[in-house]
């Protein structure tokens, strides 16, 4: 299995572990839990490093064992994060018809704060 070049970052600081003590290769198909190369601290750091690079915050319920056994699984969860972070969030739709939905715009006016008057001002 050879890995897309998007995931050649993932596979550089892979390589890099601290775990990796034999340097050995690691190639997409790479087991990284059972071969001892992501230990808890490691996936820590990993997450941290993923959500840095890639920009995006990874959603609990991508933290099961699955999504980390090999860098393949790992870049399949990402596209798969990545995908749900690109596509349009749906306006919920009222269930009841007396629900009215209103928005404001942070630069409304109205809403602005009053900048705080300096000691001694009159005013």
């Amino acid at each position: 299995m050879t890995a897309s070049p998007s995931c050649q970052p993932l596979l550089d600081w892979l390589q890099r572990l601290p775990t990796n003590l034999a340097g050995s290769a690691i190639a997409a198909d790479t087991a990284l839990i059972e071969g001892g190369l992501l230990d808890s601290i490691a996936i820590l750091e990993l997450v941290s490093f993923l959500e840095e690079s890639f920009a995006l915050a990874l959603p609990l319920e991508e933290f099961v064992p699955e999504n980390f056994r090999t860098p393949a699984t790992i870049a399949a969860m990402l596209e798969r994060v990545r995908g749900a972070a690109a596509a349009p969030a749906a306006d919920p739709v009222p269930t009841d018809p007396g629900f009215v939905e209103v928005r404001f715009r942070r630069d409304d006016a109205r809403f602005a704060k009053a900048a705080p008057r300096a000691a001694g001002s009159t005013h």
